[in-house]
């Protein structure tokens, strides 16, 4: 017990020793009324940029929702700056809308750089040093004032501002983009030997192109099998229906518009309009003993495994030239 309580008084004291160093320390911490002179080097070595405006805080944003949309903006006089000199100097690598341009250049939306940056202290270095990265355009250091990286890292922050969500392009007038692109030719060959055993040009896709307003939703309704824009009136909804056929043990078929089919169950909707449904469980009576699914998409599902960028430019651009 006495070796006990002058354990206790032991602790207490250096309990006590260590709130005495804490108080010394914080009282000389706090700031003090004299001024202080600063190196005349440090002020020099900061550029000349007006300070984050508090009437554009993230409070103020419409989309403010992630950390990189969370910083103080630039005076509006920054801004206009610095879209200047990224017009000039890095659009045509990284893009209008910073995703990317024609030469290569790095989607800055996504850049951990972009995103970890504050003011320009990390955007800046790369202007300044450029970069290199493996199977990536080599970034040659760029002659730009000081005033002039922090002025386009504050440009390129206020473009992820007001973001309209993650992921999604930033506000302003939509990009028109040309697709057509490919070669007629090879898109003909290639319709002709991979999509003729279900479609017929003078059949279900006579005329396809003046029937899907614009290449892109031509393009994407092909590469899906589904018609995307405006619907088709006298479309027949039975080529895109699933069907399915179940044989049970006891030689009995069903069959009708597949609903669902997982490691549980199946079920349908029979040619009479009636629902039904079968066990897939090995106790169930009477069991199912196969399965058949006719899915006229099927094929274009297994498509998408062979696709590329240069079949599908090439099969869209043979495809609107059937008017």
């Amino acid at each position: 017990m006495r070796r006990f309580c002058k354990t206790g008084r032991i602790a207490a004291v250096y309990i006590i020793f260590f709130f005495m160093i804490f108080i010394v320390s914080c009282s000389e911490q706090s700031p003090s009324n004299e001024a202080v002179d600063e190196p005349a080097s440090s002020a020099q070595s900061q550029p000349a940029v007006p300070a984050p405006q508090a009437s554009q805080t993230p409070e103020r944003l419409p989309f403010a929702i992630f950390p990189a949309q969370e910083r103080q903006l630039a005076a509006p006089e920054v801004l206009a700056r610095g879209e200047t000199v990224y017009e000039g100097l890095c659009r045509a690598c990284h893009g209008a809308d910073l995703r990317g341009g024609d030469m290569g250049g790095v989607n800055l939306l996504r850049s951990q750089i972009v995103l970890n940056d504050q003011h320009g202290e990390l955007i800046g270095e790369v202007i300044q040093n450029g970069r290199s990265n493996p199977g990536m355009p080599a970034m040659p250091p760029l002659q730009v004032s000081a005033e002039d990286r922090v002025a386009v890292a504050e440009f390129i922050h206020s473009v992820w501002a007001n973001q309209s969500g993650q992921g999604a392009p930033p506000p302003g007038e939509t990009a028109a983009l040309d697709i057509v692109v490919g070669d007629p030719v090879a898109g003909e060959e290639f319709f002709n030997d991979n999509c003729t055993g279900c479609h017929s040009l003078e059949g279900d896709l006579n005329g396809i192109a003046s029937r899907i307003d614009t290449p892109e939703n031509l393009q994407n309704s092909w590469v899906a099998g589904r018609r995307f824009g405006a619907p088709d009136p006298d479309a027949d909804s039975s080529r895109r229906t699933v069907r399915v056929t179940v044989t049970l043990d006891n030689g009995e078929t069903h069959g009708g518009t597949l609903k669902r089919h997982d490691d549980f169950l199946v079920s349908f909707v029979n040619d009479q309009g009636r629902h039904q449904s079968f066990s897939l469980q090995e106790q169930a009576s009477p069991s199912v003993a196969r399965i058949r699914i006719d899915d006229p998409l099927q094929p274009h599902r297994e498509l998408l495994s062979e696709l590329t960028n240069e079949i599908m430019h090439n099969v869209t651009a043979f495809l609107v030239t059937r008017q």
